[in-house]
């Protein structure tokens, strides 16, 4: 396995814990939140807007602290509350793992909400434009969790089963770079055939179906959560939670569809 860690050095080697670290799984989101930035700067001028660097820069740190503070908070409510109500102290430990996806697409959400709002800005335009672009951010923290040895799969007698050394010593599928695959670039390619129509909204709507779909696929082959195990002993809560998510990206496209298509047929450029 590769090392998870790029680099590092003892900041305080006398007491022996204060390390400055860089890891891969870092510079992975480092990497995709600075080329979605690039992608809105782009863009956005596409559509005929503005905004200077600095203030894409505000916009891609804020969605970065509100995704990381969305994912760590809706794991703990959702995912693992007995544990970390009874250890409140280990609600920072970010380091021990521990981050969700869809805590971390609201945290996002209400960031370029709150960006769109002061910057008189198209919220669904926005949106659209992040969407397109988020399968890399996907595929690169995939790879990272590969990397870290995290999110494990299932046992498997398949000839490129993994041994990961913090599980056992079962060979196990590389789920994580299932997810690289289908959450990167087939996501990719399914947002950029079925979302191409201009209207706002519907690459966003097309995104969160697509990417539900994956991560439901996905999730056959991934080991569920220790402390929840599988409803039904069938499916897991990232399967219950991206059944919502679909459900609410096609409850969106049908809304774009229907109000655009009025506006299509008498010649006017459609509103949201």
């Amino acid at each position: 396995m590769i090392d998870p860690v790029l680099f590092s050095y003892p900041i305080a080697p006398t007491w022996g814990f204060l390390i400055f670290e860089i890891r891969w799984y870092t510079l992975a989101y480092v990497f995709a939140f600075a080329f979605i930035g690039y992608r809105i700067k782009l863009e956005i001028h596409q559509h005929g807007l503005s905004l200077t660097p600095a203030k894409i820069l505000s916009l891609i740190a804020r969605s970065a602290l509100a995704m990381l503070v969305g994912a760590r908070v809706f794991y703990v409510l959702v995912y693992n509350p007995t544990y970390y109500f009874a250890h409140p102290a280990k609600i920072l430990a970010l380091h021990e793992g521990g981050l969700a996806f869809h805590g971390g697409l609201l945290g996002i959400a209400w960031a370029l909400w709150r960006f769109s709002k002061r910057q008189r800005l198209n919220f669904w335009q926005l949106t659209d434009v992040v969407a397109r672009w988020v399968p890399i951010g996907l595929a690169l923290g995939r790879l990272g969790n590969f990397v870290n040895g995290e999110l494990w799969g299932r046992p498997s007698s398949l000839p490129w089963a993994v041994i990961f050394a913090d599980a056992d010593n079962l060979p196990r599928h590389p789920s994580q770079l299932y997810e690289a695959v289908l959450e990167g670039p087939i996501l990719w390619l399914l947002i950029y055939f079925f979302a191409r129509q201009k209207h706002p909204g519907h690459a966003t709507a097309i995104f969160l179906i697509s990417y539900s779909c994956m991560r439901f696929v996905a999730e056959f082959f991934r080991e569920p959560d220790a402390q929840l195990g599988l409803w039904w002993n069938l499916i897991s809560m990232g399967q219950w939670l991206s059944l919502l998510t679909a459900l609410l990206g096609a409850v969106l496209l049908i809304r774009f569809q229907n109000a655009a298509q009025p506006q299509q047929n008498s010649g006017e450029n459609p509103r949201y």
